[in-house]
């Protein structure tokens, strides 16, 4: 069954020291009737690959990664995708100066309310899409040190973060950028993202405030 094989894989990651495998993909992702994991000892020195790796963990509440290496990590799309019970989630720490997917990396963390993100290293960063999408409980994000100089598509970033009141964007570099579409759409409280919101696009912007704060602005 899928729970047996979860557990399985709990087991059998929790054994890798230092792991054998370098891809981490969907190693935890559909264990659907998981609520709690920890894996503060788990070694992945040598990981290169987590896209997905707790991908429609719906159930999960705690989540514990907070000792990750991923100084080595080059792809975390959909990393934490879905997981739409988990309250918290400490990434601080995360080394993310290789990581070149974000996209969906958040999508639906529904309960989650902060995420300290202030860290991240995006300087090799290509896509952003739908990164923060439908984290819908989520009232605070800082963005003012992130570098976006490579990214070529932040469409949907934001989409229904219903919650967001302000952002700071004033730093982000869009020479890159090819799609902004539905970045904000949906962000019923947002009126402030540090910038003049018409002058603040570039590429695809079809929809880009749709139904949000800043439409009128």
């Amino acid at each position: 069954s899928t729970e047996q094989s979860c557990l399985l894989y709990v087991v059998y990651w929790s054994l890798q020291l230092p792991p054998i495998c370098p891809d981490m993909s969907a190693a935890f992702a559909f264990c659907r009737n998981l609520e709690t994991l920890h894996l503060g000892d788990l070694n992945t020195s040598r990981v290169t690959a987590m896209a997905g790796m707790f991908a429609q963990d719906s159930r999960l509440r705690e989540l514990d990664v907070s000792g990750f290496d991923t100084s080595r990590v080059d792809d975390m799309n959909n990393m934490f995708a879905s997981c739409s019970s988990l309250l918290e989630l400490d990434v601080s720490r995360f080394d993310t100066s290789r990581v070149t997917d974000m996209s969906h990396m958040f999508e639906s963390c529904q309960n989650i309310l902060t995420l300290n993100v202030r860290g991240f290293n995006t300087e090799m960063v290509t896509d952003m899409r739908d990164l923060f999408a439908d984290c819908i409980s989520l009232d605070e994000l800082d963005l003012s040190s992130w570098k976006t100089e490579k990214v070529s598509s932040m469409a949907e970033m934001f989409r229904n973060c219903r919650a967001l009141k302000k952002l700071d964007l004033s730093g982000f570099d869009l020479s890159s950028v090819e799609s902004m579409h539905s970045m904000f759409a949906d962000c019923e409280q947002l009126t402030d993202i540090g910038v003049d919101p018409g002058s603040f696009g570039k590429g695809d912007t079809t929809d880009m405030y749709l139904n949000s704060g800043l439409a009128a602005k």
